[in-house]
């Protein structure tokens, strides 16, 4: 794997933690 897969992959998860957490708080509101 090179480096810019591997830094798009890093921030894929980033993203979807952000999102999941997101919808996360929404749920519990």
């Amino acid at each position: 794997m090179d480096k810019n897969t591997s830094k798009s992959l890093a921030s894929y998860h980033i993203n979807y933690r952000l999102i999941s957490s997101a919808v996360k708080k929404d749920n519990s509101a």
